[in-house]
């Protein structure tokens, strides 16, 4: 497991991945809910419009992207990529292949995933909610990558975890019945899950790092839509090569 290091700079929180730090090529951040000046702190929800949420994201850029904007895809649970050149698409995975390319997806339960190519010195930042699970969103961001996978690092972010995630049997209808086996006393171990498709593509197990953070159990620090019952905000997970 690798650890998260936590940063603070004029109020704001944030953490960065060491396992990602080390290779010091690529600039990651996932943001709290600390420090902002929005209904829900440091909201960073697309298109939410609320004034101390654009400037969240103002910030956001300055801390993280010396100023330049940070690309953030239209998120519809689907499983296309796109890389930080296309403006305004649908997508819940960006692909950066360029420096000064900032890039980030907003989640609130979801996995939030990074992958990272050592070798090409490329990287991928993924939303990989329950639906993106079932249909390998992971799968095709690698494929995206078009490097090869045992090159590959991961990382899985804060997100909602087994012990919180009730849900219904009839999220399998449609042909997911094989994900019934990370099903537990009526909770699904969506990282499980996702850690699997990974060692799937090929990533080593080794290279998989899971930051182990219930976004559920940990409304102190993140959002959680769950557990407050949608009337929260969203935090961003962001990368960027240098």
């Amino acid at each position: 497991m690798g650890s998260m290091v936590r940063h603070e700079r004029d109020g704001v929180v944030w953490y960065s991945y060491d396992v990602l730090d080390r290779l010091g090529w690529l600039a990651n951040w996932v943001t709290t809910r600390h420090g902002g000046g929005a209904k829900h702190g440091f909201d960073l929800a697309r298109n939410n419009g609320e004034a101390g949420v654009m400037e969240n994201r103002r910030k956001a850029a300055i801390l993280f992207s010396g100023g330049l904007p940070i690309f953030l895809p239209q998120q519809v649970h689907g499983t296309a990529v796109s890389d930080a050149a296309v403006s305004g698409c649908e997508a819940d995975a960006v692909v950066i292949t360029k420096p000064s390319q900032p890039a980030g997806v907003l989640t609130a339960d979801c996995l939030p995933v990074i992958l990272a190519d050592t070798r090409r010195k490329t990287a991928a930042v993924v939303h990989a909610g329950r639906q993106g699970v079932f249909d390998n969103i992971i799968a095709a961001a690698i494929a995206r990558l078009a490097g090869a996978p045992e090159n590959m690092v991961a990382v899985i972010g804060p997100a909602i975890r087994a012990c919180c995630y009730e849900v219904k049997p009839d999220v399998f209808n449609g042909g997911y019945d094989l994900f019934k086996r990370f099903l537990a006393e009526g909770r699904l171990d969506i990282a499980r899950a996702a850690k699997e498709q990974l060692t799937a593509a090929g990533l080593p197990e080794a290279a998989i790092f899971d930051s182990g953070v219930c976004t559920s159990c940990r409304t102190d620090e993140f959002y959680s839509h769950r557990a407050e019952k949608g009337d929260t905000g969203r935090f961003m997970t962001g990368i960027m090569i240098r």
